[in-house]
């Protein structure tokens, strides 16, 4: 059973590909399969008749995805080209957790865009430091990533409190801080994973170390002034 997906970097930034781009990549790999019907349904949406526009999206992806070489058409369903670097993690037990997070809610009259939760998953993820000296996390202004995922600012904002909720990705604001630029920064947001890879490595201590190499970081290693609000 495969457990996780490998997205490459090219495709998360692909904006021309719209917010499902990662949601379709994702489903044919995980259900091994390249019908349709069975892939929307997978994917958490209604594929009814008075709803054909699902089916319509994901048939353009689909063709957009192998005619950028992302994968290709077999006899035996779809081959991918994994990347080997640059590439954003999505593993199967998130995928469905979001997946039936949207089920749930839609039953309580809410609709979260599991599509971009996901995608957002994948740039998160994309982008976190991985060092051995380092927690793995990331830091940004959620206006750079709106930028960057072609996403509006409110939805990665409503995204993240997916994110959070479900238990995946953790973010918070920074408090401002003067860099080494005697500048102060504002509105920077720090991202770290809330499943710990080993037993011994808690996330909220992931996120106090991470914290501090940021804030150490901007001013040249040193400690920096924080504006308490």
């Amino acid at each position: 059973m495969r457990k996780f997906i490998t997205i490459p970097q090219r495709l998360i930034l692909d904006k021309s590909l719209g917010d499902k781009r990662v949601i379709v990549y994702s489903a044919i790999y995980f259900l091994n399969s390249k019908d349709l019907p069975s892939l929307a349904s997978y994917s958490g949406y209604s594929t009814c008749r008075s709803q054909p526009g699902v089916l319509s999206q994901y048939k353009t992806v689909i063709s957009s995805l192998v005619s950028q070489n992302y994968m290709k058409e077999t006899g035996r369903g779809m081959v991918y080209n994994r990347p080997r670097s640059n590439f954003g993690i999505v593993t199967l037990a998130e995928f469905e957790r979001i997946v039936e997070y949207r089920k749930v809610s839609k039953q309580d009259g809410k609709l979260p865009n599991h599509a971009v939760a996901l995608l957002l998953l994948a740039y998160i993820r994309l982008r976190m430091i991985h060092s051995p000296d380092c927690p793995e996390m990331y830091s940004d202004l959620l206006s750079r990533i709106s930028e960057n995922t072609g996403l509006s600012a409110r939805a990665v904002s409503l995204a993240l409190d997916t994110l959070m909720e479900l238990g995946i990705i953790y973010n918070e604001e920074l408090p401002r801080y003067t860099g080494k630029d005697g500048q102060w920064h504002s509105s920077v947001r720090i991202f770290v994973n809330m499943e710990s890879q080993t037993d011994e490595n808690d996330w909220r201590e992931n996120l106090s170390r991470a914290k501090e190499l940021i804030l150490c970081a901007q001013h040249g290693g040193k400690k920096v002034g924080i504006e308490r609000p």
